[in-house]
């Protein structure tokens, strides 16, 4: 189980790369229509250094996105955005069976989007972190990390999203599949080592900052081992 307090930064955490990863998307992917075009807009300009959210802008993402799927419903990247936004929703819910309707829409989501984008890094990885949110631990949780690395091996928002649910399942992960967890690992130091120091401070595992390649850390101070 994941210490309290590990799972609270550990579902910030994601929260927080929902919304950079929109921003991401966003900006590298063409839109369909109208709607998709005027809220990717949107979503891109959240990643941007300082800006501030208003009570207003989720939903009214959320509005856009649904009139896009009216026009194309099987649109892959909006599909995606739609789960993303949903989770997003998890953040504000003070109420818990909203926070996990809205984790299950996204879910649900992510999981038609893959039906038309199967090789999707961004989408295995929210799916990752979908079903984590809603504790199911389990094998289909594991094979879309597998997938989100095998996927994206150099799209880092995809890495360290991956690398955030993998961390927080590391205690119900066989050695296998914390080896695929390390490998994700080591591939997002090569992209961002502090953001990756960052991820593994949020869990109080500094062991988990060592690059296997060279058994050091950024700083360039040899690791401790990888506990279980």
């Amino acid at each position: 189980m994941i210490q309290k307090r590990s799972r609270r930064v550990w579902l910030a955490s994601m929260l927080i790369a929902c919304i950079a990863w929109l921003g991401f998307v966003a900006a590298r992917q063409a839109a369909s229509d109208l709607y998709a075009h005027t809220i990717s807009v949107e979503i891109e300009s959240w990643s941007r250094p300082g800006h501030k959210f208003r009570g207003d802008e989720l939903p009214r993402a959320i509005a856009s996105i649904e009139k896009s799927l009216a026009i194309t419903p099987s649109s892959a990247w909006a599909l995606e955005q739609m789960g993303a936004l949903q989770f997003g929703r998890v953040r504000s819910a003070t109420d818990p069976q909203i926070a996990v309707a809205a984790a299950r829409a996204a879910y649900v989501n992510f999981k038609k989007a893959l039906g038309q984008h199967p090789t999707s890094p961004f989408a295995w990885a929210n799916l990752a972190m979908a079903k984590a949110y809603l504790g199911e631990i389990d094998a289909e949780l594991f094979d879309a990390l597998t997938r989100s690395a095998e996927f994206g091996p150099w799209e880092a928002p995809a890495q360290f999203t991956a690398l955030l649910v993998g961390l927080g399942v590391w205690n119900q992960a066989s050695p296998a599949q914390r080896e695929m967890i390390l490998a994700i690992r080591d591939r997002a130091v090569m992209r961002n080592a502090d953001k990756v120091n960052e991820i593994a401070k949020g869990f109080n595992r500094p062991d988990l900052m060592c690059d296997r390649k060279t058994g050091k850390s950024p700083g360039g101070r040899s690791c401790p081992r990888v506990s279980s």
